[in-house]
């Protein structure tokens, strides 16, 4: 597609593009000399340098990657300190790029494509959420364990097996959080954490962000997104100060007049106190569970933030919005920007402006 491009479009060797993929997609095959855009942005005259990391979807390996691309910039600008330095982005290749322009100078320009950029804030959990959760929570193991050990099993049996697996299963994976995140312990932790996920606010003059509707990873993340949201708000609920002082005295109200009237009528408020406990430990483990669309580290970041994906970083950006792609066989249309000819005379024409700006400047 790209071939049938005009290159000779005005491009200069003044101008560095570095091309960042996303996300499990290490050896992507549209930062190479054969891809549609690679191909388009060197027939323009600038100089193109692939840019590869990882690629795993964790917060961690986005922050690793945000380091090596400022060292990837830096070691090109004092290459060629006349040059101007272009991104462009694919994916979560996009969050890595706006991070590393923040950290670099303003000659740096990002062009993001198909980026979920997201959007992070800290989060505050009352001491007694945090208490209730952790009771229950080990209400909950030991139930399950009782469960495993006995026969036959009821729905209900199997039920609670499940979410203490889950739940088992979570704790494990804060566990690696913890330890992928280790060298942000101390005082500000929830702040470093935080800062280091959220997108940087953006200008229009420094970033252009271009995608389709329908993208099917933005329509992931978003649907895992709402699951966080309906069960963290769910669980405030549950987690309600005034609503276990209600339970907590109504319970043992409850106890004390069983024992005073020798009845066991009343036992059944056990179960008041029980019922909402478990639920506050289950919506727990489903808010931890919907945070692994972030990636292996997202259940321990939920703990301190909540994170959402959103169409365009904060503060301004130009913003391109592409109507969906034609069915193409197996292929998704977040993988398809990067080969569109509209998308490939985007990128063109924004880096010849910024060219063009940037003349007008110094005169």
């Amino acid at each position: 597609m790209g071939r049938r491009i005009n290159r000779n479009s005005g491009g200069t060797t003044d101008v560095t593009v570095t091309l960042v993929h996303g996300t499990y997609a290490r050896n992507a095959a549209w930062t190479s000399s054969e891809g549609a855009l690679h191909a388009a942005l060197s027939g323009a005259g600038y100089r193109v340098v692939p840019f590869s990391w990882s690629g795993k979807n964790s917060h961690r390996a986005r922050d690793r990657a945000t380091s090596e691309l400022v060292t990837h910039l830096e070691s090109q600008m004092a290459a060629t300190p006349k040059a101007r330095q272009w991104i462009v982005a694919h994916s979560h290749g996009g969050n890595v790029a706006l991070r590393a322009m923040e950290a670099v100078d303003k000659s740096v320009s990002t062009i993001t494509l198909a980026t979920p950029f997201i959007h992070s804030r800290g989060r505050d959990v009352p001491v007694h959420q945090a208490l209730m959760t952790a009771l229950f929570g080990i209400l909950l193991i030991s139930l399950a364990c009782t469960s495993a050990l006995t026969e036959p099993k009821a729905w209900i049996d199997w039920t609670i097996i499940s979410f203490a697996a889950l739940l088992c299963l979570m704790l494990a994976l804060c566990a690696v959080g913890l330890a992928m995140h280790r060298k942000k312990l101390g005082r500000g932790f929830r702040s470093k954490l935080v800062t280091s996920i959220h997108s940087p606010s953006t200008t229009v003059s420094r970033t252009t962000v271009i995608r389709s509707a329908g993208d099917e990873a933005s329509t992931f993340l978003v649907a895992g997104q709402f699951i966080g949201w309906l069960t963290g708000a769910s669980s405030r609920l549950f987690g309600s100060f005034k609503l276990w002082t209600f339970i907590l005295l109504t319970t043992q109200a409850s106890m004390l007049a069983a024992a005073a009237l020798h009845t066991r009528r009343l036992a059944f408020m056990q179960y008041f106190f029980a019922v909402p406990g478990l639920a506050l430990v289950a919506l727990i483990t489903l808010l931890l569970s919907s945070s692994l669309v972030f990636g292996i580290d997202g259940p321990f970041v939920s703990l301190f933030g909540f994170s959402s994906v959103e169409a365009s970083p904060p503060g301004k950006a130009v913003l391109m919005q592409l109507e969906p792609f034609a069915p193409q066989g197996r292929r998704l249309a977040h993988s398809r920007l990067y080969d569109d000819e509209r998308v490939i005379r985007e990128v063109l024409q924004v880096i010849q402006q910024g060219i063009a700006k940037r003349t007008l400047t110094k005169q």
